[in-house]
């Protein structure tokens, strides 16, 4: 349960970029986990799992998910399947994750399929607590320099990179 940021250091550069949440939100309940993700522009609406193995169904405004989940010793298997209505009819996306716990690192393997494509298959990590800012901001190239608040931003696969302005004055004449 709690708050899980993802860690891009842990996870192999190759699947950085197919990351689709920043941030879980993961709430466990008596024989059940709900899981929310976040990330920006992006928000996955809460996913109910039931642990025992017997199916369960969120319908949202992302589609309808059916999935079942199950502790397999200390890992959880997690299959679903969710539908969503595309241009050209119902669009399925088939997954298998395994959630393991180690040393404070969540590992989801996540192997997708979609529209009957070939599976992908990435390895994503993630640790407790919310991103610190530094690493949610993606600092890179900061310029002490720059004026507060002013900054330039990019999309990349997932992660909002914000970098200081270069070149700004402190306090800026106007």
């Amino acid at each position: 349960s709690g708050t899980w940021s993802f860690n891009d250091e842990l996870t192999r550069p190759s699947d950085r970029t197919r990351a689709h949440y920043n941030t879980l939100i993961i709430k466990q309940a008596a024989g059940e986990m709900s899981v929310e993700g976040v990330s920006f522009q992006q928000h996955l609406p809460p996913v109910v799992y039931k642990l025992d193995g017997s199916e369960s169904t969120t319908i949202n405004a992302d589609g309808t998910t059916k999935a079942k989940a199950a502790w397999q010793g200390g890992t959880l298997a997690i299959d679903s399947r969710r539908t969503f209505a595309g241009p050209q009819g119902d669009f399925v996306i088939d997954t298998k994750e395994t959630w393991t716990l180690s040393d404070g690192v969540l590992m989801i393997e996540r192997t997708q399929t979609t529209g009957g494509g070939r599976p992908v298959t990435d390895r994503f990590a993630f640790t407790k607590g919310p991103l610190p800012a530094a690493t949610n901001a993606n600092a890179r190239g900061r310029d002490e320099g720059a004026a507060s608040g002013e900054v330039e931003g990019a999309f990349d696969g997932g992660r909002l990179l914000i970098q200081a302005v270069v070149g700004c004055p402190k306090d800026p004449v106007g």
